[in-house]
């Protein structure tokens, strides 16, 4: 809650009341959230900052990102006040957003008396299938000013305390750190209930810190990033607190405390009216290039549901701030947004904690043909590949050459047989399908049919490239070389590689990239020595790296320039490679690249490997490459 607002019921120490129940009922199957392209939003990947995250916390993202975009989830802060929405709308929020403010221990030594609180917060979880939010208006430590202007209680305003942060964590010995830890360490006591009852938090500490109207942010972004580092890895590493997702107060760039240290990006607006409030959340989206869900943690207003529609602002959940804020809104209009069909309430919430978590793209590779070896003319070849899913089933296997399907396989070992191959360069790959619907593609494997000299792919990184726009990026792990180039510039702009070719030709062409989850399909202009060749569609990549098959380009002998411009829509590109004639052929037979075709090629074709031919097969096809 911001400096300038009441915080009297902060004050109020609520009894446990009997907490009425929700059965939980589904009202957001997995085909409802089904992913939309019309929607302007980028949707971040389900991963965790903490590797060691509970179940029931991976759980509980999935079914926030599988939300996010169609969806809000509605909040109300504190129980009197849910009870107070569900006593007007018949309906309770989603989400309850309750504050461990009482638990501070400057706040207990002056007569707080918390006992009962998080357990009923817990009951209220339990009962009725709801999502618990948890923020923590720290009391300082110590040196509170308990003056008649700044009473103890305001001791979590940097004008209520002398606390020095900043002095504090210079010098771990001081009492004054060990108070900080002192701290630290009790509410993470009242953290590790919720831990033994399964329930996930979404866990809001230390917000609104650039404001600088809370002690935590008083001496700028430098402490409060300590601060914030320090409470990570002590609640994660020293108190095993798995169950935690942790949701930063989105404020001043320089006060974030890192991806490693955040998954949910949250913003607190306290605007006049209804609003959408549209700026501050694509402000949001932008900032952290949909890597993170963004939420509206604390609002004064309850968001208008048709300008969410209207605006395609798709808060992941609104909270609205506890007293007046909610009691002072109109009955009707409360009503109304709590029957929204795009507001979650409590009892439309589905089982979120069994909700599917585990979404890691499938593995595959091709393990037969090895890379760059030659085969005879019109021979027949039987391609093998392994492919293996860590939290599901493979389905299919598919076999390209190029972009020409040359068949799949349901059932491994999986192969295909391609018969009477004609003479010229071959790209091979393999497509891996889940049971869950990921695709993962092998890499590829470079052929030749015939006696001439190999072609070999050669990969043109798009950092090294010139870009007059496009900004680089290391957003998204998979990427090759140092990064990728982020097209998020006007159109026009681009990246431009330069590519040599020692001979004039057609040479086939791969674009790697990637469109978040959630941005739809893009399409961008690539052009060949100045020249528009095309403007391909680029499919939306759900957030993984994809090789697009742009097919054959010419080139000139010497050097050529390959440009990948913006037209519309974002998209980060990776590299593009070629398949370009080497100056010096392979040594056909010569498997150890020994300079010498002998018996000791075939040892080295089948050494450490299950090879799908016999010895006398090996022989004869030996006997082939060789000559």
């Amino acid at each position: 809650m911001r400096k300038a607002r009441l915080i009297l019921m902060l004050c109020v120490l609520y009894a446990s009341p009997a907490v009425k129940a929700h059965p939980a009922q589904t009202a957001l199957s997995a085909a409802q959230s089904a992913l939309t392209t019309s929607i302007g939003l980028l949707r971040p990947p389900k991963n965790l900052t903490n590797p060691q995250a509970t179940n029931e916390a991976k759980s509980l993202l999935s079914f926030l990102v599988d939300s996010y975009g169609h969806k809000v989830l509605s909040g109300q802060q504190s129980l009197e006040d849910i009870f107070y929405v569900e006593a007007i709308s018949g309906k309770q929020p989603a989400v309850g957003v309750f504050d461990l403010i009482n638990y501070s221990p400057s706040r207990i030594e002056h007569g707080a008396n918390p006992t009962g609180q998080t357990e009923s917060w817990i009951d209220w979880a339990q009962i009725g299938g709801g999502i618990v939010s948890l923020s923590w208006h720290w009391n300082a430590p110590t040196d509170l000013i308990e003056s008649e202007e700044y009473p103890w209680w305001r001791g979590f305003y940097t004008n209520g305390t002398t606390f020095d942060i900043q002095a504090a964590l210079a010098d771990p010995n001081s009492w004054r750190y060990q108070l900080l830890i002192r701290d630290l360490d009790a509410i993470a006591l009242e953290l590790a209930k919720f831990q033994q009852d399964g329930i996930p938090v979404l866990w809001r500490p230390l917000h609104e810190a650039s404001g600088g109207w809370f002690w935590w942010g008083a001496k700028g972004p430098g402490p409060f990033i300590e601060l914030w580092h320090l409470m990570y890895d002590r609640y994660v590493n020293i108190h095993g607190l798995h169950h935690l997702i942790w949701v930063y107060t989105v404020g001043d760039p320089a006060w974030y405390p890192g991806d490693d240290y955040v998954d949910i990006a949250g913003m607190d607006i306290y605007p006049d009216g209804p609003t959408s409030m549209v700026a501050f959340w694509q402000d949001t989206q932008n900032r952290h290039e949909g890597t993170k869900l963004v939420a509206l943690t604390e609002s004064g207003i309850l968001p208008d549901p048709d300008k969410i529609r209207v605006d395609d602002v798709w808060w992941i959940w609104f909270s609205v701030w506890s007293g007046h804020f909610i009691w002072e809104t109109d009955p009707n209009y409360l009503s109304d947004v709590y029957h929204d069909p795009d507001i979650i309430t409590l009892d439309e919430l589905i089982d979120w904690k069994n909700y599917p978590h585990d979404t890691s793209p499938p593995s595959g590779s091709i393990t037969w043909p090895w890379n760059r070896i030659k085969i005879p003319e019109y021979a027949d070849l039987t391609i093998r590949a392994d492919a293996d899913d860590a939290d599901g089933t493979i389905t299919k296997v598919e076999f390209f050459n190029g972009t020409t399907k040359l068949g799949e396989d349901t059932v491994p070992p999986y192969t295909c047989t391609w018969n009477q191959i004609p003479p010229g360069p071959c790209s091979l790959k393999a497509k891996a399908t889940d049971s869950t619907g990921l695709v993962t593609t092998s890499e590829k494997i470079s052929l030749f049919v015939g006696s001439e000299a190999l072609p070999g792919p050669v990969r043109f990184e798009a950092e090294d490239a010139v870009s007059d726009g496009p900004s680089f990026s290391t957003n998204y792990i998979g990427y090759s070389g140092a990064g990728s180039m982020r097209f998020d510039a006007v159109s026009g702009t681009g990246v431009t590689f330069t590519v040599f070719a020692n001979q004039p030709g057609n040479y086939p062409m791969i674009i790697r990239y990637l469109i978040p989850l959630g941005s739809g399909d893009k399409k961008n202009h690539v052009l060949v020595n100045g020249q528009l060749v095309w403007t391909p569609n680029f499919l939306n990549t759900g957030g993984y790296w994809a090789d697009f098959d742009f097919g054959e380009i010419t080139l000139n002998a010497g050097s050529n320039t390959v440009r990948i411009e913006h037209f519309w829509g974002w998209m980060f590109l990776d590299y593009i490679e070629l398949t370009l004639p080497c100056l010096n052929p392979y040594p056909d037979g010569d498997f150890n690249k020994d300079t010498q075709v002998d018996i000791d090629d075939l040892a080295a074709l089948s050494a450490g490997w299950t090879n799908p031919y016999s010895i006398e097969q090996l022989v004869d096809l030996a006997a082939d490459w060789i000559q």
